[in-house]
């Protein structure tokens, strides 16, 4: 079974891939392209998405737990039955996005940088 945990893999293109149920613990994806993955019930604890392309992603029930998804282009993407009360999600980018069941808290207000 194929091992991510802890690895760096910021700005990799991937194809589509199917990395569904795999545990990416404290992995490093910042500006990777994920569009369409299919990331199903994947671990994905401590896990930096900033800037990263999910579009069309399939994240159901994906374990998101003090994730980073600063920036992350969510759009079209599945996110139901994902639990992200504890991820940061600072402008994120989620038109077409599937959050029906999704558990989320809003956290731009204390942690986004001032605009001017």
């Amino acid at each position: 079974r194929l091992d991510l945990r802890g690895k760096d893999l910021s700005g990799a293109r991937f194809a589509a891939p199917d990395l569904s149920g795999l545990d990416l613990t404290g992995c490093v994806l910042d500006g990777c392209d994920l569009s369409g993955a299919a990331l199903r019930g994947t671990n994905l604890t401590r896990v930096s998405l900033g800037r990263a392309v999910l579009r069309a992603a399939h994240l159901e029930n994906a374990r998101f737990d003090e994730t980073v998804l600063d920036e992350a282009d969510l759009e079209g993407a599945s996110l139901v039955g994902a639990d992200l009360r504890t991820s940061s999600i600072r402008e994120p980018r989620l038109r077409g996005a599937d959050r029906s069941t999704a558990g989320a808290r809003d956290r731009s207000d204390s942690h986004s940088p001032s605009k001017g």
